[in-house]
């Protein structure tokens, strides 16, 4: 008698499994995914916060703010920290605008007879994020988990064998069971530790936005670029190194060693404050949200190789591992902090530092050894 009720439990609970999947084995990797894109490709309309938190970027948090619709419509907020008030994005049929209060400028770009490839950004910010996680990533499905609530399954991004992403990076997407949203993507170094997090919370998916929540009136003290066709080139110009010491406020740091064979071949220059849409595209939102930046690029070559010297100053510790990199090792760098870790496949590694309110960063296929000599002989 025994047996046979034990027997029926089993067999009663695994028709409740079947009929719910609610037992994380009946469902695959790839029925998962197929519900996330499929989910996503049957949005009308969505809203919700993303949170964004970089433990090797001081645990600053950054909050976007976003509401989408079908076709091209799209408004956004973006705050790097809770003292500035971020910038601010928008689009609808006929435009689409960058707004930073800070600079008290707006970039503004007509969509009539224009390609996608000219376009200010892309308004759905979400199909975006969705393809920049799983782009060259292979997921696996290794259990569930509950997130602000909301049970979700928990799925592994490993590189696949032809992607451009760090060999080591550890990487995971919270799939909402409700929804099919990616709610949460983190981002560990080898102990397991939260590098880089993104949450997204206070979703509403489908619920008919009207057009005229996209409506954007620019401020009249504002100062309106309107960008042409060839603004669009994200390309910087190649300047000889004394020509780039002349359109930077800061001086510019040069190696007094170079491994034989090495030469100085051309300079980049990027500045926020004379190009602001290079700068937005080339330094990302948290840096030319209220924050001054200049960037200049050195590149040295020797036959088909190439080593770069980036210098970065600004108003802000501007990292360039921003949680992406993971296995940072730490180096002194005459008596400063420095941060090795490798890059493009650990084909080549990138040796972070501060001097001053410099932020310098090497990138070669040079040894630790060498990178590292480099390093410390600037002056």
């Amino acid at each position: 008698m025994f047996g046979f009720k034990k027997m029926a439990i089993v067999f009663v609970l695994t028709i409740l499994c079947t009929l719910s999947l609610g037992c994380d084995e009946k469902i695959s990797t790839d029925d998962i995914l197929s519900k996330v894109h499929m989910r996503a490709d049957s949005f009308e309309d969505y809203s919700y916060t993303m949170y964004v938190n970089s433990s090797l970027d001081d645990n600053n948090t950054e909050k976007y703010s976003i509401i989408w619709k079908k076709p091209v419509f799209m408004k956004g907020s973006f705050q790097a920290s809770n003292i500035n008030p971020g910038i601010g994005m928008m689009s609808n049929r006929s435009m689409q605008l960058i707004y930073n209060p800070d600079y008290g400028i707006v970039f503004k770009k007509s969509l009539y007879n224009t390609s996608d490839d000219d376009k200010l950004f892309e308004p759905n910010l979400y199909s975006v994020f969705l393809n920049e996680t799983l782009n060259g990533m292979s997921p696996s499905l290794v259990g569930s988990d509950i997130i602000d609530g909301r049970d979700a399954y928990i799925l592994e991004l490993i590189p696949s064998t032809d992607s451009n992403k760090t060999i080591g990076e550890k990487s995971k997407i919270w799939v909402d069971k409700k929804n099919w949203m990616v709610i949460r993507y983190e981002i560990s170094n080898k102990n397991e530790d939260a590098l880089f997090v993104v949450s997204i919370k206070d979703i509403k998916i489908n619920s008919d936005i009207p057009e005229h929540v996209f409506d954007f009136e620019i401020p009249k003290e504002s100062k309106v670029i309107v960008l042409k066709e060839e603004q669009f080139s994200t390309e910087l110009k190649k300047l000889q190194l004394e020509v780039s010491r002349k359109r930077v406020t800061f001086e510019i740091l040069t190696p007094d060693y170079m491994p034989k064979g090495y030469k100085l071949n051309y300079t980049t220059v990027s500045s926020s404050m004379d190009t602001q849409y290079l700068s937005f595209i080339h330094s990302g939102f948290s840096i030319f949200s209220g924050q001054p930046c200049e960037r200049v690029t050195l590149v040295y070559t020797n036959g088909d190789n190439e080593l770069h010297v980036r210098e970065v100053l600004s108003e802000r510790n501007t990292s360039d591992i921003y949680g992406f990199e993971k296995d940072v090792n730490h180096i002194n760098i005459n008596g400063s902090e420095g941060k090795i870790y490798p890059v493009f496949e650990g084909n080549m590694k990138a040796l972070e530092w501060q001097s001053g309110n410099i932020t310098i960063t090497i990138i070669s296929s040079l040894n630790e050894s060498e990178i590292k000599s480099i390093a410390e002989s600037f002056s």
